[in-house]
């Protein structure tokens, strides 16, 4: 019989060793793998539990919207998704701090008539409603204000030095950035760092001929051609800088059906909302977005078609005219118009005293509106 030397046999050792090993290994990777799946399928529970508590809230608050008490406006209502929980945030325009304590009741109340145990509780003056130490949803109040405003700034992109002007003016206020020009993307990039609202203010074919620019959206262009011409632009501005886009010029293309389905379904798969500038009373903008969902409005004031002094102010008195009388209004300028600079630098600090809110664009279109007594 053959002798088994040391080295043969500390290599048996080995081996067994090792198969020893890897059968431990394999034992505790399975044993993970089962940890791992329980844990996840009690994260899918628990986030159906979640989402049915969420959606129940949130029918009970959208129907008591419809029975706000006096001297409550609500402006929008926003959805948010954290850690693939929905989270919803409600801003309201109110009277004062006595109304905005008879909202908190009022919503309280009408939830506590549901199943659910619900804690109110005011963090960063904001009333924060938790369900078992989770954020369910956040009421924002804007106290003492009558009415708001939007202004959005068009045409930007050249790079002058009453453009940059603009940058220091209130971050609530939008820019509009026409593609290909110089300073295009880097002008979108500065306003975004800024904390502006930044959209893309896409050249559309008008009705009069006026050229708006290289690669506009014509009526007469192909579907592939048209979207071709919207990543393009995208591109050229950068889409991760915009979260939004209004027509430059385009009372013809906007006034097209087709080509603004188009146009529409693209900014819906995109996620950007759709402000219609309404060169066109024909437009069919506004419409087709709300038919497709997307969120939308439309201008209502241009500030400054003509660039004096005299003729801005007494567009921006018609905008705060209008606000007061509709509970909000869309204003338009132009980043070439010295007047339009001169008067928001003189006016948006007023705004306050005259129990105006200056609204940013993304709050504007953030839910829907409703407004009450």
């Amino acid at each position: 019989m053959r002798k088994i030397t040391g080295s043969q046999l500390i290599f048996v050792l080995l081996i067994i060793t090792s198969v020893l090993i890897l059968i431990l290994f394999y034992f505790e990777f399975q044993l993970h793998k089962k940890v791992v799946k329980e844990e996840k399928i009690a994260q899918q529970q628990e986030q159906q539990i979640y989402s049915k508590i969420w959606k129940d809230i949130e029918t009970i608050i959208d129907d008591s919207i419809l029975n706000l008490p006096d001297g409550v406006r609500f402006v929008r209502k926003k959805v948010i998704f954290n850690n693939n929980q929905p989270t919803g945030d409600y801003l309201f325009l109110l009277k004062n701090e006595d109304t905005y304590k008879e909202l908190k009741d009022f919503l309280k109340n009408q939830i506590e008539k549901s199943q659910y145990e619900v804690k109110f509780k005011i963090e960063e003056n904001k009333y924060i409603v938790r369900y078992k130490d989770k954020i369910l949803f956040s009421l924002s109040s804007i106290l003492n204000y009558v009415s708001s405003i939007n202004v959005i700034i068009d045409d930007c992109g050249y790079g002058t030095s009453l453009e940059k002007k603009f940058l220091e003016l209130d971050n609530r206020i939008a820019f509009a950035v026409l593609p290909y020009l110089r300073a295009s993307k880097r002008f979108a990039e500065e306003a975004k760092d800024k904390g502006f609202d930044v959209m893309l203010h896409l050249p559309m074919e008008s009705q009069a001929g006026n050229n708006p620019g290289p690669y506009a959206v014509l009526t007469n262009l192909s579907e592939n051609e048209i979207l071709l011409r919207l990543e393009k632009a995208f591109n050229n501005i950068g889409i991760e800088n915009i979260c939004g886009v209004n027509n430059h010029m385009g009372s013809k293309a906007t006034s097209d059906e087709r080509t603004m389905r188009i146009v529409l379904s693209c900014l819906k798969n995109k996620g950007l909302f759709f402000i219609d500038s309404l060169t066109s009373n024909k437009s069919v903008g506004l419409q087709i977005a709300k038919k497709l969902g997307i969120p939308t409005a439309a201008r209502d004031v241009f500030l400054d078609n003509t660039i004096t002094e005299e003729y801005v102010r007494k567009q921006w008195n018609h905008l705060l005219n209008l606000s007061k009388k509709n509970g909000n209004a869309i204003a338009i300028g132009h980043c070439i118009s010295l007047p339009t600079y001169t008067i928001l630098k003189e006016e948006l600090p007023l705004l306050k005293e005259k129990n105006i809110y200056l609204l940013r664009v993304t709050e504007k279109v953030g839910g829907y509106e409703f407004y009450g007594n």
